[in-house]
């Protein structure tokens, strides 16, 4: 099977939002963190109402109260305005390169303008289909990006990768939401 795609920063981003999305330990530093400023905020506010200053004492539970609400949502926004940076930072040149990537049961082979590798399949060591993407991850720890809606026949891909899963003894896992 040939494909030919191009892929955008929203691809790498989209990539790094879903990898980090399976981090656990990215997840308990977010959850840690908005416990922790909001339990400071709420402490800030018992000492100034202790102290009889109870405008501030308000400001700081209406600080407190904004930051429980709403700091999950910041933080995701945050995450991903550093993912962004780090990826036009990083991977600037490589985006709108053309690559030709032909997949059999024995290799990958992918031709982009930068670059040219051949990839045995035995040394893929997951492949994760999302809504809009296949995501190879090998043992070396690189990842083959493949958006779907760039490609031709994804359904004729999706096969192609299940069937190689199967034979390399490789998890595929698909993760719809």
């Amino acid at each position: 099977m040939i494909l030919t795609y191009t892929l955008s920063p929203g691809d790498y981003l989209n990539y790094h939002l879903f990898i980090a999305s399976l981090s656990e330990t990215l997840k308990e530093h977010r959850k840690r963190n908005w416990i922790l400023w909001s339990v400071a905020l709420l402490c800030l506010a018992c000492m100034f109402y202790g102290d009889n200053d109870k405008l501030t004492a308000c400001y700081f539970l209406f600080l407190a109260i904004l930051c429980a609400i709403f700091y999950p949502y910041y933080s995701r926004w945050r995450s991903k305005d550093t993912y962004k940076e780090y990826i036009h930072e990083a991977y600037k040149n490589s985006f709108n390169k053309v690559s030709h990537v032909t997949i059999n049961r024995q290799q990958i082979h992918n031709i982009s303008e930068n670059s040219e590798s051949t990839i045995s399949t035995s040394e893929i060591d997951k492949i994760y289909e999302t809504l809009e993407y296949f995501f190879l991850n090998l043992k070396s720890g690189t990842t083959l990006i493949i958006p779907k809606l760039k490609i031709d026949n994804a359904d004729l891909l999706k096969a192609e990768l299940q069937s190689i899963a199967d034979e390399q003894h490789v998890g595929f896992i698909e993760m719809k939401n």
